[in-house]
């Protein structure tokens, strides 16, 4: 399971600054996560990075390495997202096995690409859209979003989208927040689940279609992922019917 922490970067000994690159350092409740070595991801100001952290039990403390980050930020609030366990501590013989066992995760963290997987209609792009896929992609590494088709709109919808399929894709491009964006298969609805295996699946906070169908497909097919329903951004503002409405006043 997931699990998300947001506190405050501490001061450390600074020993790793010394000897090879910067940590962030966070005090955590004692028994809230299992000590182990984790993949992360980590929202700060806006952006995302990722990582490897450690938790250490008798201190309380995890210490991170985030990959190509050089910032101070001691007393400034960060999110990390612990995707999963790499491996379980252990203690070493010497700072040079230490190190290179270090090394060891990140290559492991590096070399895995975990994908987060979004679906929508996307007719009329605004904050609230861009708000979720944002937030879906400090889940894993890779982000793809799966545009509805103009038959699956119509046929939820009882009405065509305002714009196509081509359109509403092109259009999530030029936003240059999901790293691929794909229209739906309508002969194999399950077939970009088969194709990327994902590791998270984050539905917006009101999404019905198609979601009701994903948790059991996965149980049947044996296919580990973490379906995640994210908050809205102001849904009494930013949602597609009132923006229509809106405009369609305004015109």
């Amino acid at each position: 399971m997931i699990v998300s922490i947001k506190w405050t970067v501490i001061h450390g000994k600074k020993l790793w600054r010394k000897i090879w690159y910067k940590t962030a350092n966070i005090k955590v409740e004692s028994g809230t996560i299992d000590e182990w070595v984790y993949k992360i991801r980590l929202s700060l100001g806006g952006e995302i990075y990722s990582g490897v952290w450690t938790y250490i039990e008798e201190k309380w403390l995890f210490e991170s390495h985030i990959f190509d980050f050089d910032m101070d930020i001691y007393d400034r609030n960060l999110e990390v997202i612990l995707l999963y366990k790499i491996r379980d501590n252990k203690k070493f013989d010497s700072l040079d096995d230490l190190v290179a066992q270090i090394k060891t995760d990140i290559e492991t963290a590096k070399n895995k690409t975990d994908y987060v997987l979004t679906f929508w209609a996307f007719d009329l792009l605004h904050l609230g859209h861009e708000h979720y896929l944002s937030n879906a992609k400090k889940y894993w590494d890779f982000l793809i979003t799966i545009v509805g088709t103009d038959k699956n709109i119509e046929k939820l919808k009882g009405k065509a989208p305002d714009h196509s399929q081509e359109e509403r894709k092109k259009i999530l491009e030029s936003v240059e927040i999901s790293d691929k964006v794909i229209i739906w298969n309508e002969d194999n609805p399950m077939k970009w689940i088969d194709t990327y295996r994902p590791l998270s699946i984050c539905l917006w906070y009101d999404q019905a279609w198609f979601a009701d169908k994903i948790e059991s497909y996965l149980k049947e097919n044996n296919i580990v992922s973490n379906i995640i329903r994210l908050w809205a951004l102001e849904p009494g503002k930013f949602k597609s019917s009132i923006l229509k409405k809106l405009r369609k006043n305004n015109a």
